[in-house]
């Protein structure tokens, strides 16, 4: 922003303009000799909607809340709107989302009803969600895709995990038994043979005194 005299004339030059630039400024005299004159000028901006991160995730029953970053002036309305079907570019298949006890809107950044808050999520949220912004200069619009987790989703590699180790330990166990029966069965043809052979050697004892 940078402010020119040229004699009379005062001006204002927006060299780089930015979203913070928008909005009503005013021109007084200074002087107060000078009959006083003022004149507004409005610095308008189409409105400009942020881009989403392509899905947002959140686990069901819990809450969930999506902010819509929104710029423009006059200051945009916002609608939040949720698609029916997968053929999102056309705009029938989009349904307004209005405030019903799970779905809230929530006021942010200067802007009504731009942050999207679902309690208690439920798997029939999962959808594409759009938020679309206006003003009389135009609209602007950007989407994203939440998703609804199983809350036992997590749950199921930890069951899993279990199972594999209960499997493990009934393999090492029946392993172990195998082996502690294979080598009672040893010691026992050990003792048999032993015990032969004791019986071998009186016989031979016995006939040599003969």
């Amino acid at each position: 922003m940078k402010f020119v005299k040229e004699s009379d004339i005062h001006s204002i030059k927006f060299l780089k303009p930015r979203t913070t630039d928008i909005g009503s400024y005013t021109c007084e005299s200074a002087d107060p000799s000078v009959r006083s004159s003022t004149q507004e000028i409005r610095v308008t901006m189409e409105p400009y909607v942020n881009k989403f991160s392509s899905s947002s995730n959140v686990v069901e029953g819990e809450k969930l809340r999506v902010t819509c970053m929104v710029s423009g002036f006059p200051t945009p309305i916002v609608e939040w709107r949720k698609a029916k079907t997968e053929e999102q570019s056309v705009e029938e298949n989009w349904d307004k989302v209005n405030p019903d006890g799970r779905f809230d809107l929530e006021d942010g950044n200067g802007n009504a009803d731009s942050i999207l808050v679902i309690s208690d999520a439920m798997m029939e949220d999962r959808a594409m969600y759009m938020c679309y912004a206006w003003n009389e200069l135009g609209s602007a619009n950007s989407t994203v895709l939440i998703r609804v987790i199983d809350k036992y989703a997590a749950l199921w590699p930890f069951l899993g995990i279990c199972a594999e180790v209960i499997v493990l330990c009934a393999v090492i166990f029946i392993f172990e038994r195998r082996r502690m029966k294979k080598m009672d069965n040893e010691a026992e043809n050990e003792q048999a043979n032993n015990s032969k052979h004791v019986v071998n050697a009186k016989d031979s004892d016995v006939r040599n005194r003969k």
